[in-house]
């Protein structure tokens, strides 16, 4: 049988605009974090999507948990540099199962975010598109920013062949992405010269042997970016 190359990772060298680091803190504890998230393409032209766990701090037993904090969202950011500003959450989205249960097979958020200086997000940055129901072995580029890849400071990519994660419903991927790649997007079709593809998934965990794991998305999903995509 043909050898089947596996996932490789590696600092993207012509960086998506429409891929950026978030920052916002949690009420709870206090503490700064940095996630993930991706500039989609909605008819507000103001979204992005992330992790749940980047915008709520999850529920337990149907107690809900706590929105996040200062969140703010830096496209194509490198080492400090912005070159398109910050653009501050207006808005949060995600599903009742990640709010009140902390369930990360809808571990999914979508942010509707304030147009900086007048100008949209994706008008600035242009915007993925969004798949859904496709078949879980897919050939995907995840895009983030890893802490465990120099420091976050830079984008990293890492293309290869998804499987289904175990008998449960996520995909997954052996990336070895930790914490900060938390919300990046998993892109069908990306497209080398503008940066953009189909997004078909998002960071959300990674195990002990490197195994990262994606929310499958489905008709929820694509309900979700429906009743958030038009709020501006």
């Amino acid at each position: 049988p043909a050898d089947v190359p596996g996932p490789r990772a590696a600092p993207r060298v012509n960086e998506s605009s429409a891929v950026g680091k978030v920052y916002f803190r949690n009420p709870v504890n206090g503490g700064d974090y940095m996630c993930s998230a991706a500039a989609i393409n909605s008819p507000s032209k103001q979204m992005v999507t992330t992790a749940g766990h980047c915008v709520n701090t999850g529920g337990v037993n149907g107690v809900a948990g706590h929105w996040m904090q200062n969140w703010v969202y830096i496209p194509r950011y490198r080492s400090g540099a912005r070159p398109f500003g910050t653009y501050a959450a207006k808005e949060y989205r995600s599903f009742n199962g990640w709010i009140n249960s902390g369930d990360l097979t809808r571990d999914v958020a979508m942010v509707t975010t304030w147009p900086l200086n007048g100008a949209r997000v994706v008008d600035a940055t242009g915007g993925h598109g969004l798949s859904w129901n496709f078949s879980r072995t897919q050939h995907m580029t995840v895009l983030g920013y890893p802490g465990n890849k120099d420091n976050g400071e830079l984008q990293w990519a890492c293309q290869g062949t998804t499987q289904q994660d175990g008998a449960g419903p996520k995909i997954a991927m052996h990336c070895d992405f930790g914490g900060g790649s938390s919300g990046g997007p998993w892109l069908r079709e990306l497209n080398d010269a503008n940066g953009l593809g189909s997004q078909n998934g998002v960071m959300s965990t990674i195990s002990s042997g490197g195994w990262n794991q994606s929310p499958y998305f489905d008709d929820p999903v694509k309900a979700m970016f429906d009743a958030q995509g038009s709020i501006t």
